[in-house]
């Protein structure tokens, strides 16, 4: 399964053995930047998440539960994302609580 996603939620690119994935589609293949790098993530999985924190995905599960993390963006009923963006906001400002975190980001808007 894909680990990030970088393109339309829901929509999982096949991927042929010892390929990378890619999407036929134009509206959901990644755009590269004009140096050709393919763009960072916008929203990462649990285990990306995992990856990015530092941390297990039974700890990104746990923080999750109990109000740690940022809020997460639901897909369907079990998928759970969270925006890159949000999460080096939430870093550079020392893993507030979530409720700490949701009032700064009130004031900043």
């Amino acid at each position: 399964m894909t680990e990030i996603v970088t393109s339309v939620p829901g929509r999982v690119p096949s991927k042929s053995q010892g390929e990378a994935s890619t999407s036929s589609h134009p509206a959901t293949a990644p755009k590269p930047t004009p140096s050709g790098e393919t763009p960072p993530p916008l929203l990462l999985n649990v285990r990306a998440t995992a990856r990015a924190l530092g941390i297990s995905r039974q700890t990104v599960g746990i923080w999750n539960r109990t109000g740690r993390l940022p809020v997460p963006v639901r897909m369907g009923r079990r998928s759970l994302f969270w925006r890159a963006d949000e999460l080096v906001a939430w870093v550079r400002q020392g893993c507030p609580p979530r409720q700490r975190w949701e009032n700064m980001k009130g004031v900043r808007r």
